[in-house]
């Protein structure tokens, strides 16, 4: 059993132990589609994982991909899901939509976190930023969150900075009012084209009943 509520998920909740992010690509916004209206029936029916906080997904402004963003009590909970109920899940989708590749699932902790307004995101950027461990990570995401909190950039809703749990790389999430918004943050900065920057619009976020 969940519910529907906010279309993205509140990132800084205290009991969340874990987060899981992933990206499906579907290769044509018909496709998209299908795959995310699927998803939410799918979830829908099933029933709802023991440990699992919120699920939500999100539609990719290029028409092909998909993000999925979880968040569980801990690692244990996911793999307990992942051994009993997960696969029946993706079966239904991937038999709708046939060769779905998935990438860049990941487990994560909240590192850092920042929330400067409550409105509902027009948009949801993602950037995947490399890092050499988890002393490394913790000291990158401290410099990328002090200087988003200095620059308090117009627009800007949340963003949430996520170490991956090997410490290889980090997850920054935000949620801006606009497309405009973000565009505006962007601009003065450099070299942004080799940067895995990825833009989405919040779709459906389930949540535990």
């Amino acid at each position: 059993m969940n519910s529907a509520s906010r279309v993205v998920p509140g990132i800084d909740r205290p009991d969340v132990g874990t987060v899981m992010s992933s990206e499906w690509t579907v290769h044509s916004p018909q496709r998209q589609r299908k795959a995310l209206d699927l998803q939410a029936e799918v979830w829908g029916e099933a029933d709802w994982p023991e440990g699992l906080h919120s699920y939500t997904f999100y539609a990719g402004t290029d028409g092909s991909t998909i993000l999925h963003y979880s968040q569980w009590r801990d690692d244990q909970a996911y793999r307990d899901f992942v051994e009993s109920g997960r696969k029946p899940r993706m079966e239904r989708v991937d038999a709708a939509v046939p060769g779905i590749e998935r990438h860049d699932l990941a487990f994560y902790r909240l590192h850092r976190s920042l929330t400067i307004g409550s409105d509902e995101p027009g948009i949801v950027v993602t950037e995947f930023v490399a890092a050499g461990g988890p002393d490394d990570a913790r000291r990158r995401v401290g410099t990328m969150a002090d200087a988003r909190e200095k620059a308090r950039p117009s627009g800007l809703l949340t963003a949430g900075f996520h170490v991956s749990s090997d410490g290889s790389r980090i997850l920054d999430y935000s949620e801006w009012t606009d497309d405009a918004a973000f565009e505006a943050y962007l601009a003065p900065q450099q070299d942004t084209g080799s940067r895995r920057i990825k833009r989405f619009r919040p779709y459906r976020s389930l949540r535990g009943a």
